[in-house]
C-alpha cells in the first residue's frame, strides 16, 4: 500500500518487486528492479541521478497523476459505496 503514497509524492519510484501488476512500469513513474537485488538498486539510483531534472520531474508527475486517478480516497469511497448500494438494491 505504500507504493501509492510514494507515487502520490510526485517523485520517481524505484519499485523493487517481482509482480505482474506494476503501475510504476505501466505508467513510467519510475524504475522497476528485481526484489532483493542490492546491485540493481544501486544501478537504479545511478540511472535516476543521470537523468535530467525534467525527466525525473515528468516521471514523478506521471506517478502522481496515477495515484490521484486510481487511489484517491474520495474516489475509492465513491466506488465502494456504489458497489455496496448495488448489492442492496431491491432489498427491503
Amino acid at each position: 500500500n505504500k507504493l501509492f503514497d510514494y507515487m502520490a509524492s510526485g517523485r520517481p519510484v524505484i519499485f523493487g518487486i517481482d509482480a505482474l501488476n506494476n503501475p510504476v512500469r505501466e505508467f513510467n513513474a519510475g524504475l522497476t528492479i528485481p526484489s532483493e537485488d542490492p546491485e540493481a538498486m544501486a544501478q537504479a539510483i545511478i540511472q535516476l541521478m543521470d537523468m535530467s531534472l525534467e525527466e525525473r520531474w515528468e516521471m514523478g508527475l506521471r506517478g502522481r497523476c496515477y495515484a490521484e486517478e486510481f487511489h484517491d480516497y474520495a474516489k475509492l469511497a465513491d466506488r465502494i459505496e456504489a458497489v455496496l448500494f448495488g448489492l442492496t438494491e431491491g432489498s427491503c
